[in-house]
């Protein structure tokens, strides 16, 4: 994706760092499945928190991973409809999209939050930790699939995007 301008520079920074993220959750999930299978199988002493560690990791990969594919474009997509309309239809019809997911977003974002506070006063069963953590991943991805929502209804817009 063309880096042009501010908003451009602002996504590229955030799509490293959020690309860092998910090696970091990645290699957390692979570390804590394997602690998994070899107390289970190995050990034949299954350790009770891995589980909880490997959905809070998976929640996490699904909201942060959601952003990065609006940036890179790799969501599924089936475009032999629209690509049989005129150009103008086109870019109006991919405008639409992202604005429909810019709304999307907004609600992940705002009602993410509030679900997000409530788990301030709720602990995990097994891990003993606050449900806040687990329960920001949704107003984090609402976060940055806005952003990288507003980037790409700017590039239709202003042309720079195949329509």
């Amino acid at each position: 994706m063309a880096e042009d301008g501010r908003l451009g520079r602002v996504c590229a920074a955030v799509e490293r760092v959020q690309q860092g993220c998910l090696a970091f959750v990645l290699v957390v999930l692979f570390a804590d499945l394997l602690a998994q299978v070899l107390s289970r199988f190995v050990f034949r002493v299954p350790l009770v928190w891995t589980e909880e560690l490997s959905r809070l990791s998976m929640i996490w990969m699904v909201f942060l991973g959601a952003g990065l594919a609006i940036r890179r474009r790799a969501h599924f997509v089936v475009e032999f409809v629209v690509q049989a309309l005129p150009a103008g239809a086109r870019r109006a019809v991919r405008a639409a999209i992202f604005l429909l997911l810019l709304g999307v977003s907004g609600v992940f974002l705002v009602q993410g939050t509030l679900f997000a506070r409530m788990g301030l006063d709720v602990v995990s069963p097994t891990m003993d930790v606050r449900m806040v953590w687990s329960y920001a991943a949704v107003p984090a991805g609402g976060l940055f699939m806005m952003l990288y929502s507003l980037e790409r209804l700017l590039s239709v817009l202003q042309g720079r995007e195949r329509a």
